[in-house]
């Protein structure tokens, strides 16, 4: 433009049939999207609300009665209980447990239960993941090294099994304060027991 006219009269004349073209701003909504070249939304979407995670707190007794009350996880029905007891009896024996290892591995609780991490397939004891996964994923201790030996679970980062570890330690504590009582429980037998005592007794 500059070429073509030298004065500022000049120079609006000649700009008129543009400025006629030049339409207001228009008014943009508020909640109007504005999409980016590479097809993403430019505002911030709204955060979805968090779900609360499941803790403990303060005070662990509710959380106990209501495993004792069958609330959380229900408890194995007699027959595997027994079946589950004739696996442990005839392993005790192929392995030659004394009498001490075989009421430690007795003691799996009735609402007790052990995911494999590798293929997830679930046992009722310690004993049978244990031997599950030596037998089945020899490797699983070296390829997936955050590994939890206590409750054989596996864990995707360091953070995630350093808060995992906590909670043992947090039940060790509870243990160790009078918190939390470890009570054995009584060991029962047959009456045919007895009777075969006496028996011997008597000769």
């Amino acid at each position: 433009m500059k070429t073509h006219v030298s004065t500022k009269e000049e120079l609006e004349e000649a700009w008129k049939p543009f400025a006629s073209n030049r339409r207001p701003p228009a008014d943009i909504p508020d909640d109007a999207i504005i999409v980016r070249s590479a097809g993403e939304p430019f505002f911030t979407p709204p955060s979805r609300p968090r779900k609360r995670k499941l803790g403990l707190g303060p005070d662990a007794r509710p959380w106990i009665e209501k495993i004792r009350r069958g609330e959380l996880l229900p408890s194995a029905p007699i027959v595997e209980k027994m079946r589950r007891l004739s696996e442990l009896l005839k392993s005790a024996e192929e392995n030659s447990f004394n009498l001490d290892e075989i009421f430690e591995q007795a003691r799996a609780l009735s609402f007790e239960r052990f995911d494999c991490p590798i293929c997830k397939v679930v046992f009722m004891s310690r004993l049978e993941c244990v031997e599950h996964i030596d037998i089945e994923h020899p490797m699983a201790r070296t390829e997936r090294p955050l590994f939890c030996e206590v409750c054989l679970r596996t864990f995707a980062d360091r953070k995630a099994m350093e808060q995992h570890e906590s909670y043992h330690k947090r039940v060790h504590l509870l243990i160790e304060h009078g918190d939390l009582e470890i009570v054995d429980p009584e060991i029962l037998l047959p009456e045919t027991c007895d009777v075969m005592d006496e028996e011997v007794e008597a000769v």
